[in-house]
């Protein structure tokens, strides 16, 4: 999957907390947060994970 800046997530999968976009280094994944950062989405980071928590219904 190809994301903000050219970098591409290895793996992209959902769990219980949200969507999942996993990438191969450390600094692919921080500067993914902090794109989405700038533009007002909210995401957690965990190393090399970045989580896109699912919605509360």
């Amino acid at each position: 999957m190809q994301t903000a800046q050219n970098h591409h997530a290895t793996q992209v999968y959902p769990s219980d907390r949200g969507l999942h976009l996993e990438f191969e280094t450390r600094e692919q994944a921080l500067a993914f947060y902090q794109d989405g950062s700038s533009r007002g989405l909210s995401y957690d980071i965990e190393g090399v994970t970045i989580i896109k928590p699912f919605k509360a219904q």
